[in-house]
């Protein structure tokens, strides 16, 4: 292929023309394989299923502290879903932040464009942003173990990070994408229970009706739920494992559950926080575990109190 038919290759790509629709522009003198070898070598991010991403393992020690993070924002805030045509095998990746957080959207686009060779689709609500990631790599996620569908139900495990300076990375985008500072920094995550039928209408003796977006639900403070979960419930995963790693770095944290939640069709969920011992704060803005730049103000505040 000569140089003046790569330079027509390479900005009909860019442009969204498919390798498909580029191999019959030109008449099949070159097919659609020979063309995304030729886009590859040209360093031209590729879209579909075209599209070919590092492995974790394959990953420097810098891009895999990068890597770490992004994770951390992913079990934070994060979403993959697969596709609801179940023969289609597509999957879909969301990351939401609050609209004033900015400086973590910036973040988690800058990581994707030097990880995965692309930016995601930045799509702006009311109140908060939307990052939409491509559908090949969310299948990639898929792939290497992040979980598909809701973590409140799944109640999955943290992945394993095998260096110090990946579990500082990965809490960072944790904390980053989820915590709350307050008297101290807290964060809050909802797994999903079995409990008898008998023990939810328990429950909702116990507790105050009320309607989000024109839904029925209850929630009951767990003081006033005590003695009827006990022995159905589980704990939460994440949390654990957030745990687990700040005992690591010496910062003392607790968790206990916080409300329990009865939605739509009496699905019952509890709400449980995890609190970073106070006296350990000054050690977590040592570390770097937050860098959103609101929460590291608020941080600040506490420290000169």
């Amino acid at each position: 292929m000569d140089d003046k038919t790569k330079a027509f290759v390479i900005h009909a790509y860019k442009d969204g023309a498919s390798a498909r629709q580029i191999a019959a522009q030109m008449k099949g003198i070159y097919g659609r394989e020979t063309i995304r070898k030729e886009l590859r070598k040209a360093g031209v991010g590729m879209r579909g299923r075209s599209a070919q991403y590092k492995h974790p393992d394959a990953l420097t020690y810098s891009e895999s502290q990068d890597f770490a993070e992004f994770l951390g924002c992913l079990y934070g805030d994060g979403h993959v879903s697969k596709n609801t045509n179940p023969s289609s095998g597509l999957y879909d990746c969301k990351l939401v932040f609050s609209a004033n957080e900015e400086d973590l959207v910036t973040r988690a686009c800058a990581i994707s464009q030097n990880l995965f060779g692309f930016k995601p689709r930045v799509i702006v609500k009311p109140g908060y942003n939307i990052l939409k990631f491509r559908r090949s790599f969310a299948k990639h996620v898929a792939s290497i173990g992040y979980p598909v569908g809701k973590k409140s139900v799944l109640n999955p495990h943290l992945p394993n990070l095998s260096n110090r300076a990946m579990k500082i990375a990965f809490l960072r985008g944790f904390l980053n994408a989820e915590a709350s500072i307050n008297q101290t920094i807290s964060v809050q995550q909802s797994v999903r229970q079995e409990p008898p039928q008998e023990i939810i209408a328990r429950l909702k003796q116990r507790g105050k009706l009320t309607f989000l977006r024109t839904q029925p639900c209850y929630f009951i403070s767990w003081k006033k739920s005590k003695g009827l979960l006990e022995r159905h419930m589980r704990s939460s995963n994440i949390l654990a494992g957030v745990q687990s790693l700040l005992t690591e770095l010496e910062i003392p944290s607790t968790i206990y559950p916080v409300r329990v939640y009865i939605g739509k069709n009496d699905i019952v969920s509890i709400h449980y926080e995890l609190q970073i011992s106070p006296k350990a704060i000054k050690r977590a803005h040592a570390l770097g575990l937050i860098s959103c730049v609101k929460k590291v103000a608020k941080l600040h505040t506490l420290l000169r109190q």
